[in-house]
């Protein structure tokens, strides 16, 4: 998770959750495509704001 300050927090990660380790280069909306999600609810479950604001090795829940 990012916050205001552009820090990245961790997250709770819970054993049945996927996870995404953000690589160089990537885009919220690209890596949503890649694993068949709307950007919408990829966001939502991330607690993303900004959907143009991701970090290089940030984890995103990939379900919920």
């Amino acid at each position: 998770m990012v916050r205001k300050d552009n820090k990245v927090t961790k997250a709770p990660i819970k054993n049945n959750e996927k996870i995404y380790v953000v690589k160089f280069g990537d885009t919220l909306s690209l890596i949503a495509k890649n694993v068949n999600l709307p950007i919408d609810y990829l966001a939502e479950i991330n607690n993303i704001k900004n959907k143009n604001l991701i970090i290089t090795n940030q984890k995103l829940i990939l379900n919920k």
